[in-house]
């Protein structure tokens, strides 16, 4: 299973997460099972091992791919904020997208990234499609045109 939680409410994310987690095992292996990774950093050999890792004494195990924000001016209640995505870099089953929000005047209020991996139904990193990866932009690791 792959899940994308996505949104401005971190204490849901967090607690969603946390009832994942709770899910992995028993208690006193848990820690063994959970592995959680920063998504500004990763490689897709990293996700691999965790993705492929055989659970410790339990049924599965949760893959946790953190992503990054970077604040530079706060907004305002009743502020006009336009928000982009763009497709950042595709690799063979990595997919980064970027985000900004800005004032309609081009203040940088708030720019991040998140990486998402293809996986198959057992949750194992896989290879994508080639017809995703080339509507998403290029065949392998590349920084494509900005789309909106």
């Amino acid at each position: 299973m792959f899940y994308i939680l996505h949104g401005e409410d971190e204490f849901s994310r967090a607690e969603q997460v946390a009832a994942f987690k709770e899910k992995i095992g028993d208690a006193t292996v848990r820690d063994f099972n959970v592995t959680v990774l920063d998504g500004r950093k990763l490689t897709l050999a990293e996700l691999r091992l965790a993705a492929d890792s055989v659970p410790f004494m339990a049924d599965k195990r949760l893959v946790v791919v953190e992503a990054s924000a970077r604040f530079h001016r706060p907004a305002r209640y009743d502020d006009v904020v336009l928000v982009r995505t763009a497709v950042d870099d595709v690799s063979k089953a990595t997919l980064t997208f970027m985000y900004e929000a800005r004032l309609p005047a081009g203040t940088l209020l708030v720019e991040g990234q998140t990486v998402h991996a293809a996986t198959d139904l057992a949750g194992r990193v896989r290879r994508m499609p080639d017809e995703v990866r080339t509507a998403l932009g290029g065949g392998g690791r590349n920084r494509p045109a900005q789309r909106e």
